[in-house]
């Protein structure tokens, strides 16, 4: 479980950091009102939030003593990858749909 939680974390703060400025320029292309969580998320520290949590992992693990430890490490990463997948998901692309329904 700590591999793919370290895995998860790696792909989640590459994916964010390169559609985090296409998302920028976009919205900051039609010039709207965006929610509080959507700001957030397109701010340039959220970015390094990512890899920071993704080397946290990492470290978590290393430093662990027992494999049940890292195990334990393991899970709650994975619990926060699907909590942070949601948070993206609803941040920015619930927006980017209303923004597409409303051009269309």
């Amino acid at each position: 479980m700590y591999i793919l939680a370290c895995l998860l974390w790696s792909a989640l703060a590459i994916k964010f950091a390169i559609i985090r400025p296409m998302m920028v320029t976009y919205f900051s292309e039609l010039e709207i009102e965006l929610p509080t969580l959507t700001l957030w998320m397109l701010h340039p520290m959220s970015t390094v939030l990512f890899f920071a949590t993704a080397a946290a992992v990492l470290l978590a693990g290393l430093i662990a003593n027992s494999p049940a430890d890292r195990q334990r490490v393991g899970r709650i990463a994975v619990l926060l990858a699907i909590i942070a997948t949601s948070a993206t998901a609803i941040g920015i692309w619930l927006p980017l749909l209303n923004v597409i329904k409303a051009l269309s």
